[in-house]
C-alpha cells in the first residue's frame, strides 16, 4: 500500500524518518579496478522509501532561457581528483544520494537473482557514470522521482555487459539478450529497479535513463491497455495495429521505412514507441532531430503522427510531474538542441 505523502516542508528540508544506512557505499577495490556493491538485505526483507530530493532540477524549475550546470554534484566532485581522493569522494557520492536524496546507487549485478546479469563495473568508468546520472536526473522536477514506488525503494543499478536471461516458464528458458537498459517497477525484491548497461557510450547513456525512467513511469501511472490502444491511434486514424516484431538484438538507431517511428525498435510496441519518443525529447540534439523530422515531412498522414506522438509526450510529461515540466522546460531543451546541432556543423579547424 502506498504510504502517506510527506509535508512539502518536510520534503524540502531533506528530513526523514529513518535513520542513516550504514556501510551501503562501495567498497572499491583498488587492486582489481573493479565495482562491486555489497547487497545487504533491508530489515523484515521490506525496503522502505526515503525521502527523494533532487535539489538539482535546474531545468524543471527553469523558465530561465539559459540553463547552466544541470549537475547537482559537478562542484561536490570537483576536477580533478588524484586516485585516492577519487576513491573517497566516489563513496561519498553514493552515501549523499542514499542517506540525503533517498536514491540508491549500485554497481554491479544484484546478488541472489538470475534474470538481469551482467559483470561488475571499471573503476575507469564510475565517475562517467555518477556525472551522467546526476545530470540527467536532475531535468525532473524532485517530486516527480519521489512519487516512484512510494512506499518502496528506487534503485538504479549499474553494471557492465548487462544483458538479461529469460525465467525457466518463458517459451524459450534461458535464453539471454544483451539490453542498454532494463526496468522493473516491483522486483522480486520489492524494488523499483532501473539497470543500466555501464560500458555504453555517455551518449547512449544519457538516453538510456530517459528511455527506462519512461518505463517506470507508465508502469506507475499508466492503465498499460488504455496506453497502447491510444498509442495505436496515434500512429494511425484506423484501429489497425501498426506495431511489428523486430529483432531482439536491433540497435537503439537503426532506422524504419516506416516514418511515423523514429527507429526500428520504437515500431516494435506502443511501450516502445513511448519510451524512445520520451528518450529522443528529453535529449537536447535528439529534440532538434525530432522537430525537424516532424517539419520537414510530406506525408500528412506521417505528418500528424509524428505531431501527435510530440504532443502526448509533453503532456504526459506535464501531468506526471505536477506541471513542472512545462513549455519553458522545453523551450530550454530546445535552445540548446539547436546549440548542439549549430555546434556540429561548423567545420572542424585543424591546428
Amino acid at each position: 500500500m502506498p504510504m502517506d505523502r510527506l509535508s512539502a516542508a518536510k520534503l524540502q528540508s531533506g528530513e526523514t524518518n529513518k535513520k542513516p544506512l550504514e556501510g551501503r557505499a562501495p567498497d572499491i577495490d583498488v587492486r582489481g579496478q573493479q565495482i562491486q556493491d555489497p547487497d545487504v538485505s533491508p530489515e523484515g526483507g521490506v525496503f522502505t522509501r526515503r525521502n527523494v530530493v533532487l535539489g538539482g532540477a535546474a531545468l524543471a524549475a527553469a523558465g530561465a532561457a539559459e540553463a547552466t550546470g544541470l549537475n547537482p554534484f559537478t562542484n561536490f566532485l570537483g576536477k580533478p581528483l588524484g586516485e585516492l581522493d577519487y576513491h573517497t569522494k566516489a563513496n561519498e557520492f553514493k552515501r549523499i544520494l542514499e542517506q540525503r536524496y533517498g536514491i540508491r546507487l549500485s554497481m554491479g549485478p544484484q546478488q541472489g537473482q538470475d534474470r538481469v546479469l551482467g559483470d561488475p563495473m571499471l573503476l575507469e568508468k564510475y565517475r562517467t557514470v555518477m556525472e551522467v546520472i546526476a545530470d540527467e536526473l536532475s531535468k525532473y522536477p524532485p517530486e516527480m522521482l519521489q512519487k516512484i514506488g512510494k512506499d518502496r525503494v528506487f534503485e538504479i543499478r549499474v553494471i557492465d555487459n548487462l544483458y538479461l536471461k529469460a525465467p525457466e516458464d518463458a517459451v524459450l528458458p534461458g535464453v539471454t539478450k544483451i539490453t542498454g537498459g532494463n526496468a522493473q517497477w516491483h522486483a522480486k525484491d520489492g524494488a523499483t529497479r532501473i539497470s543500466l548497461k555501464a560500458n555504453e557510450t555517455e551518449r547512449q547513456l544519457r538516453r538510456n535513463i530517459h528511455h527506462e525512467l519512461n518505463h517506470i513511469f507508465s508502469f506507475e501511472w499508466q492503465d498499460q491497455n488504455a496506453r497502447d490502444r491510444r498509442w495505436v491511434r496515434l500512429n494511425s486514424e484506423t484501429s489497425r495495429n501498426p506495431y511489428v516484431e523486430v529483432p531482439e538484438d536491433v540497435e537503439p538507431d537503426t532506422p524504419t521505412d516506416d516514418r511515423r517511428f523514429l527507429s526500428l525498435n520504437a515500431s516494435s510496441k506502443a511501450e516502445e514507441d513511448q519510451a524512445v519518443c520520451a528518450e529522443w525529447m528529453m535529449t537536447p540534439l535528439l529534440h532538434a532531430e525530432f522537430l525537424t523530422r516532424w517539419r520537414d515531412e510530406q506525408d500528412q498522414d506521417v505528418k500528424n503522427a509524428l505531431a501527435a506522438k510530440y504532443i502526448e509526450t509533453k503532456n504526459n510529461y506535464l501531468n506526471w510531474s505536477g506541471g513542472k515540466i512545462d513549455d519553458a522546460f522545453w523551450q530550454v531543451i530546445i535552445k540548446r538542441g539547436e546549440e548542439e546541432l549549430t555546434n556540429r556543423k561548423k567545420p572542424q579547424v585543424s591546428s
